[in-house]
């Protein structure tokens, strides 16, 4: 998506701006990566029940006290905003590829294997 020269030079401005808080930093990264404000982002968690779109979480952190806030996100090849994702998610389905084909068959993949601790008496893998 291409902008014009003032688009960017506005973008540029808010980027460089010195903020007086962590929480005007995030609102600038919102604005200047996403082109939402924080009532936008607001929005989008009511509409995800607070949680996280794909684990249903309300910790968007998880397993890190690092992140106060849902993750946004897109495509990075349109750039649309999809949802808000605990970190979690968000790494792991930019991990597999943002690719609906790998992350369906890895899904497959853990449905079919999940009673693979319970071998038949007739494997011969690895022994204990």
């Amino acid at each position: 998506m291409k902008q014009c020269k003032q688009c960017i030079l506005n973008k540029n401005k808010i980027a460089h701006a010195k903020p007086k808080s962590k929480q005007k930093i995030w609102e600038n990264k919102l604005q200047y990566r996403y082109g939402i404000t924080k009532k936008d982002y607001d929005y989008l968690l009511k509409q995800q029940n607070n949680c996280c779109a794909i684990c249903n979480t309300t910790n968007p952190s998880l397993k890190s006290k690092n992140h106060k806030y849902f993750s946004v996100d897109h495509c990075h090849q349109t750039g649309k905003i999809r949802g808000l994702l605990c970190a979690t998610c968000n790494s792991a389905i930019g991990l597999l590829g943002d690719c609906p084909e790998t992350i369906a068959n890895a899904s497959l993949y853990l449905s079919r294997t999940q009673s693979a601790f319970n071998k038949p008496s007739s494997f011969k893998g690895l022994t204990n």
